[in-house]
């Protein structure tokens, strides 16, 4: 039987723009990839070691070409690190699967860890960007790891920073009834003049659904923090607001600096300040702290900016 050629022409035009629809979203969200993104990869992961240290830092939904994808910011070191040169790895995992992104960008300048952590200098590239296709994502909750593998070894955590998606937007995971417990308002402190240094770690420092999120740990060297106020300040030029601290015990900085032999249990802090309350600027983010007459403060190199 004579076949049409024409008609064999259309058919096959039918069937390969049907295999291109069918095929289209794999294909240009998977197959074909930008230089910036990260890499899903199949990793055979350790027992968590649970010996590094980490924080996200900020997570945006930004188009990557003609991606939809997700921006996250952050750091993460191996306790002691000595040395430079790692591969390190981002976890996303949720109720269905665990989903591994092996980063590109993982190498960012980080000096303030380096002295937050009383490092020895010799690596300094702590901080990470990363950039995940949205395509990969479903709209559930996801917690955060880290993967390393370094000259130490290969060292795991899950961070305890949770991420759930809603119609592809991204927001960090918090229980209602303890953010609100952690919403403080500024107050009328004098600050005085610091007569002592401050050991400090900001874990966590986050702009997220109109409030700026800090939280840590922080003491005067040489001092008990039984009595310790902790206060943070945001300060646009001359003028200084000044926040304060919801007290957390933290009985890991006591043990960490045994060797000083005070009582850092209460060290810990956190808080949770709503951008209402401050005009428009930037703000450069300082921590001041008091037991009895003795004042410490330093000012950090974060700043946020408030346009409403």
């Amino acid at each position: 039987m004579k076949v049409n050629t024409k008609v064999v022409l259309y058919l096959s035009a039918m069937l390969i723009f049907i295999l291109y629809l069918v095929f289209a979203n794999y294909l240009f969200n998977v197959v074909i990839k930008t230089a910036r993104e990260a890499r899903l990869v199949a990793v055979t992961l350790p027992a968590e070691t649970r010996d590094i240290k980490c924080n996200i830092e900020e997570v945006q939904n930004r188009k990557l070409q003609w991606k939809d994808a997700l921006f996250i910011k952050g750091w993460a070191f191996v306790n002691h690190v000595s040395k430079e040169g790692r591969d390190l790895h981002l976890l996303l995992a949720s109720p269905k699967d665990t989903l591994v992104f092996r980063i590109i960008k993982s190498g960012i300048f980080r000096p303030d860890l380096v002295q937050n952590y009383q490092m020895d200098g010799k690596a300094w590239n702590h901080g990470f960007s990363a950039i995940i296709p949205l395509y990969y994502l479903q709209n559930e909750p996801y917690s955060f790891g880290f993967f390393i593998d370094d000259d130490q070894g290969r060292h795991f955590i899950f961070s305890g920073i949770i991420m759930t998606l809603k119609d592809g937007n991204a927001v960090l995971l918090k229980d209602k009834t303890e953010t609100e417990h952690y919403i403080l308002h500024g107050t009328d402190v004098s600050i005085g003049k610091p007569d002592r240094k401050i050991r400090f770690d900001l874990e966590r420092c986050s702009r997220q659904e109109g409030m700026i999120e800090v939280t840590g740990w922080g003491f005067l060297e040489d001092h008990d923090a039984t009595d310790l106020k902790h206060f943070i300040l945001l300060k646009k030029v001359d003028t200084v607001h000044v926040f304060p601290l919801k007290t957390q015990i933290r009985k890991d900085i006591t043990a960490r600096f045994a060797g000083k032999k005070f009582n850092l249990d209460a060290s810990g802090f956190k808080t949770m300040i709503p951008l209402n309350d401050l005009g428009r600027g930037n703000y450069q983010l300082g921590l001041y702290l008091v037991t009895g007459v003795h004042r410490g403060i330093y000012y950090t190199n974060k700043y946020f900016s408030v346009n409403h």
